[in-house]
């Protein structure tokens, strides 16, 4: 690889970092400066970072509790979202210690998920046990118990009716 293009890389993904743009963008912004600035280098695209692709930096350069609104197309999406989001609370929890504000603090995040779920959607996604399921430890890592409880609940609701309609629909055995 080469250094200047390596250097330029690594300035381009801060500077869009620390001007509050996500992840994905910045990663996306440096590799496009190198396939610019050095069109003679085949290797832009060897940079490789791996991470959230919608994590941002706040404006001092700390961490952003609240991550920047998205929109999600399929289910998987914001099972991922919602999973990474519930790590990242249990991170800060564990670093802050059992500070019972920092929970509160979080809990807006995954409505802001939620936001993200189109209104045609919504209704369809909400009623799936997988995204229950993960909503419920979403809550659950935030020390919402009354929603984690519903929402798990509705989890095993949803994996209830999977089952039972799937007996149903293999109908009588032949013989």
């Amino acid at each position: 690889m080469d250094d200047g293009a390596a250097e330029v890389f690594a300035l381009s993904f801060y500077t869009h970092m620390l001007k509050g743009e996500t992840f994905g963008q910045a990663v996306r912004a440096a590799h496009e400066e190198i396939w610019v600035r050095f069109p003679s280098i085949n290797t832009w695209s060897a940079y490789q970072c791996y991470g959230d692709p919608g994590y941002v930096l706040s404006s001092d350069g700390s961490e952003s509790g609240v991550r920047n609104a998205k929109t999600y197309h399929t289910p998987a999406e914001l099972l991922s979202e919602l999973s990474n989001y519930g790590e990242w609370v249990r991170m800060r929890v564990r670093e802050k210690g059992e500070n019972a504000e920092e929970p509160d603090k979080v809990r807006g995040g995954i409505v802001a998920k939620l936001e993200g779920v189109s209104d045609k959607a919504r209704s369809q996604w909400l009623a799936r046990g997988d995204v229950a399921a993960a909503l419920g430890f979403a809550w659950g890592e935030t020390g919402a118990w009354t929603e984690a409880v519903e929402w798990l609940e509705k989890a095993l609701s949803a994996r209830m009716a999977i089952a039972q309609y799937g007996r149903l629909s293999s109908g009588p055995a032949s013989g």
